[in-house]
């Protein structure tokens, strides 16, 4: 089931304070695109459990767990307080509820002070279901929502951020892949195979090192595709998963 969401500019660019799932996260989406119209009210959401199973697929076990991670979860994000830039630490979920018919409701509401810093918002990215589905990994998933809320940008088509910064945006939990060369290997490198194959955007991640051996900055760059290319894409999207990590690398795999 193809589907456009809207996710506000502000909640890509977040670090994680506690770390999200690819399930996690994909939950998430669906529950922000189902509120955008009226987000920053203060208000009650509500939304079908079956809808959310259609589109990721997750048993009613599993929604209830994503749910709770989120209410629990603690993210940093950039706003601001009177005229100035401040951090600010928020909860990503507020209190909800679930009719016990699995076929019923999740009830939701987005806590105030994340409905403050949303108030202003007038940038988002916007993302698909089905490349938000089809991505295996949170760093693909991550990269993917940085890639398309900077896509459209008209003279922009490059950022630079440290590494410390680039990790905290893919979600890469303290502790681990502390080195360039595994998160490069593990990370970034598997991420851009994937969202270069299933998304609009075309991306690439360069380590940049200045006066030694050490990786200090990572330039992100992207562009939109060609009709070419977004054919492949689309053809991509339509393919059994089956082999699906074979041809992202451009490889030929046997299936038996």
């Amino acid at each position: 089931m193809a589907l456009s969401l809207k996710k506000p500019a502000e909640l890509v660019d977040v670090v994680e304070a506690t770390a999200l799932t690819l399930h996690d996260r994909r939950i998430y989406n669906l529950l922000i695109n189902n509120a955008f119209k009226t987000i920053t009210e203060d208000k009650e959401h509500s939304i079908q459990k079956s809808d959310l199973a259609e589109l990721t697929h997750y048993h009613n076990g599993r929604l209830g767990k994503c749910i709770e991670n989120l209410m629990s979860s603690i993210v940093r994000l950039r706003s601001v307080r009177d005229g100035k830039p401040v951090l600010t630490r928020v909860q990503l979920l507020g209190a909800t509820a679930e009719d016990y018919d699995r076929d019923g409701k999740i009830y939701y509401r987005f806590p105030p002070e994340l409905r403050s810093v949303l108030n202003d918002n007038v940038a988002y990215a916007r993302l698909k279901t089905e490349v938000m589905v089809a991505l295996s990994s949170k760093y693909a998933l991550a990269l993917y929502e940085m890639i398309q809320r900077r896509g459209n940008l008209t003279y922009q088509w490059q950022e630079t951020f440290t590494v410390a910064e680039f990790r905290e945006l893919l979600g890469v939990p303290n502790g681990k892949l502390t080195a360039f060369s595994n998160l490069n290997l593990r990370a970034i490198k598997p991420a851009v195979l994937e969202v270069n194959a299933l998304a609009d955007f075309g991306v690439n991640v360069e380590p940049l090192k200045k006066g030694g051996k050490e990786v200090l900055e990572i330039r992100l760059s992207w562009w939109k595709k060609s009709v070419e290319e977004l054919k492949q894409v689309y053809n991509e999207l339509n393919y059994s998963k089956v082999g699906r990590r074979a041809r992202v690398r451009q490889t030929v795999e046997d299936v038996i």
